[in-house]
């Protein structure tokens, strides 16, 4: 719940059952996770958020170019994510 609430913007602080959105972070994107060792899922779920507001961005600005490669991006961050989850229910 804590990792789905942190990629889609809501947060179960608020008690079982009620959602409370969370301000999106301003600023630079964060620094991708270093090349030694996997990534933590909190650290892949921010990159895929980072990822998808830089392509939301360049969507409104019309750069379609930024926009693929982030949308490739955020793929490749969900790559990673699910990798780990293959023999999961």
């Amino acid at each position: 719940d804590e990792a789905l609430g942190m990629l889609f913007g809501a947060s179960r602080a608020a008690g079982p059952g009620v959602a409370r959105p969370v301000a999106a972070a301003a600023g630079p994107a964060p620094a991708p996770a270093p090349a030694s060792g996997p990534a933590s899922t909190a650290s892949l779920l921010r990159r895929a958020r980072a990822h998808y507001t830089r392509a939301m961005d360049a969507q409104r600005a019309g750069d379609w170019a930024t926009y693929g490669d982030e949308i490739r991006r955020l793929g490749d961050v969900i790559e990673e994510l699910t990798a780990g989850t293959a023999g999961a229910p």
